[in-house]
């Protein structure tokens, strides 16, 4: 498993009420490059935020690569294309294709089906009634990390404010034809880079996020296509295992008493 990704969901997910307490602290000249918090850069990440909460249902497709920290310290880039199709609050449907493994996640508002196609087995858990506490869940209670989790934890609400060490504005990039502002932030745990589109709907079009708590620095990077006016029926969300797939239990994480 990539140690990085981890801890992307807290490194993320904690971008979005960080804002709050910057805005109070404003002085003259706050967009200037020599100022590590500036107050435009703390807005972009609010507003695709506010963005994302509006959504009711979008189709994503994300190119990917993450560095693998083997034990001998060497990294080695793991390639992949994740696809979310989810209906909010309840409807989860998360497609997994890289160079290491092919995963299927399917949520439909009462269990998680864990499919694995080339191994021929699949598990079932129980979840929680909405996308978020179910990724929360799934990891707490089963290791079980979904990809591209961040997603979610931009658009709570509730999620825990942050200390933000750094955030600015780095240029201007061409992603998938769309003209999208660039912007790099510092937390305690990451390194974290967004592009986020610089007309229409501030969607993010790209994330790195560098795990500064491994002396080897790896990172995740990946790359959005977009769709928020999807048709997703209901028969996505479900799950039929083909035949010979076999069914085995979910294990529980153990935890030190």
């Amino acid at each position: 498993m990539n140690r990085l990704m981890s801890g992307s969901i807290a490194a993320l997910g904690c971008l979005l009420l960080a804002g709050a307490p910057v805005a109070a602290q404003e002085m003259p000249g706050e967009e200037e490059a020599d100022v590590p918090v500036q107050a435009a850069a703390v807005e972009a990440v609010d507003a695709m935020a506010a963005h994302l909460r509006t959504l009711t249902q979008f189709r994503v497709v994300a190119t990917t690569t993450s560095d693998d920290l083997l034990d001998n310290g060497q990294l080695v880039q793991i390639a992949g294309v994740t696809t979310i199709a989810a209906r909010l609050p309840d409807r989860l449907r998360v497609t997994v294709d890289n160079d290491k493994q092919e995963r299927i996640y399917i949520y439909d508002g009462a269990t998680v089906t864990q499919y694995a196609p080339a191994l021929d087995y699949y598990s079932v858990f129980d979840a929680p009634d909405t996308i978020a506490a179910t990724i929360v869940a799934a990891q707490q209670d089963y290791g079980v990390e979904l990809p591209l989790a961040d997603l979610f934890f931009w658009a709570a609400p509730d999620t825990p404010p942050v200390e933000l060490e750094l955030a600015y504005f780095v240029g201007e990039t061409l992603i998938q034809g769309n003209v999208c502002r660039h912007y790099a932030y510092r937390v305690k745990t990451a390194d974290v880079q967004l592009w986020i589109r610089k007309d229409g709907d501030p969607l993010p079009c790209r994330m790195v996020i560098v795990n500064t708590t491994e002396d080897a620095r790896p990172q995740y990077g990946a790359t959005f296509v977009w769709d928020v006016d999807p048709v997703l029926g209901e028969g996505l969300f479900g799950f039929a295992p083909p035949p010979g797939v076999e069914e085995i239990p979910q294990q529980h994480v153990v935890t030190d008493q």
